[in-house]
């Protein structure tokens, strides 16, 4: 306790001398002490200095046997949390940003024809007379819209089906960068070596939250994939509120037989989401809270973003040397 109370006072000397000479771009003047390739953080300075934490971050930090906070992670990257919430929402955004307005317009580009008696060649002809002609382009007009409707869903289909196929790949590609980042996978990946890392942690994966979710993802994605009987039963015995027609015939194209829809693709990330943050709280004994701000960038790039404030107001960059 008494060395802590003689380097509290040695900051304070510190600042004060720093304050005076304007020696702002020494990032003790933020609090922001390097220890190495690490940092530590004087909390009640950076606060006082920077102004960004919350309460919840401060009664995280307040939680420490030393003078200075030391992040729990060096890097964002540090945490595997961060690389799948980051995936998914990215995977959302280009759902909300890119494919889901894609749809939109192509499928408001499908208009149907409405014809009447007075376009009917035979009537104009003189063979047919008004009845026949009226007749016939009531049945075109409906025929018309028949077709454009045929066309709007199997156009929405193909886009939605699509969609799928990206986003559970990105799903996988992320878990295999996890766990290969883990030292957990090889040369191949299945679920069961994903289910497996649970071994000893004294919980079940189907427990998590969101593992419906998760699970519901990978059933529809498979029927896609295989368009097949048994990833059709699969799918009917554990979703069935998925699936548009109970009787499959096997080699038929799988995605005419499923319910589409936004809200599938949404609740689905966001279920997937919850899955992966269990995932990571139990088997990287990860805070999921922690990651968005307890490595030492988090510190570093909020000091440096200050001294660059302060360095150069306008905000100019390299462009504004041409001139």
């Amino acid at each position: 306790m008494k060395s802590e109370r003689k380097s509290r006072n040695a900051h304070k000397k510190l600042y004060l001398q720093l304050e005076q000479s304007l020696s702002y771009e020494d990032t003790r003047y933020w609090g922001l002490f390097q220890q190495g390739e690490r940092v530590g953080i004087d909390p009640i300075r950076y606060q006082k200095t920077i102004g960004n934490l919350s309460n919840e971050q401060l009664t995280a930090m307040a939680n420490r046997n030393t003078h200075l906070f030391y992040p729990k992670n060096r890097l964002y990257s540090d945490y595997n949390w961060n690389y799948f919430r980051d995936s998914l929402n990215e995977i959302k955004s280009q759902w909300k940003n890119d494919f889901q307005p894609i749809v939109e317009a192509a499928i408001k580009r499908i208009k149907s024809k409405k014809y009447n008696p007075g376009q009917d060649v035979n009537f104009q002809s003189g063979i047919s007379s008004y009845g026949a002609a009226s007749a016939r382009s009531q049945w075109l007009t409906i025929k018309s819209a028949w077709d454009a409707d045929r066309k709007r869903y199997g156009l929405a289909t193909s886009f939605y089906a699509q969609f799928f196929h990206l986003l559970a790949s990105q799903i996988e590609a992320t878990t295999v960068k996890v766990l290969h980042k883990n030292n957990v996978l090889k040369d191949s990946f299945s679920r069961n070596i994903l289910y497996n890392t649970c071994k000893g942690k004294n919980v079940q994966v189907i427990n998590f939250e969101g593992f419906a979710a998760y699970d519901k993802t990978y059933c529809i994605w498979n029927f896609i994939k295989h368009n097949n009987q048994s990833t059709f039963a699969t799918l009917l015995d554990r979703y069935c509120e998925v699936i548009r027609v109970k009787d499959y015939k096997q080699g038929d194209l799988a995605i005419y037989y499923l319910v589409f829809s936004e809200d599938l693709i949404l609740s689905l990330i966001d279920g997937v989401l919850l899955f992966f943050k269990d995932y990571c709280k139990y088997v990287f004994d990860e805070n999921p809270e922690d990651a968005v701000w307890n490595y030492d960038g988090y510190f570093v790039s909020a000091v440096n973003s200050e001294i660059e404030n302060l360095n150069n107001p306008l905000g100019l960059d390299m462009f504004d040397d041409i001139d």
